[in-house]
């Protein structure tokens, strides 16, 4: 799950760059608000179409997007502000529970 994350930090720094914040990005993507923050949060399925579609209306390569060492550091998530676990597996059970519960949260108040 980590490695999503970071993939939708680095689109949420593109879109930055390109749009200047998410909010300016909904019409010249097509995507929701709320699409667009679960890509930038890593929490939606990168599957080869999605990133192919980002690709160009970002206007970057699926490489550059893909590229972790590029755009890591550049947009640092609260979670990572919050210290190290000392176990790796502890940090993304807990990321997957608060997943978990955002989604729900989400399919309740739609509903």
């Amino acid at each position: 799950m980590s490695y999503m994350r970071t993939l939708g930090n680095n689109i949420h720094c593109l879109l930055l760059e390109t749009y200047g914040s998410i909010e300016n990005s909904m019409s010249p993507t097509g995507y929701t608000l709320i699409d667009l923050k679960r890509i930038c949060e890593g929490r939606i399925a990168f599957t080869p179409s999605l990133l192919k579609d980002l690709s160009v209306k970002i206007g970057v390569s699926i490489e550059r997007i893909m590229n972790i060492d590029n755009l890591s550091g550049k947009n640092v998530n609260c979670i990572e502000c919050m210290g190290e676990f000392s176990n790796a597996g502890d940090q993304d059970k807990i990321l997957d529970i608060i997943d978990d519960y955002i989604f729900l949260r989400e399919q309740v108040s739609i509903n």
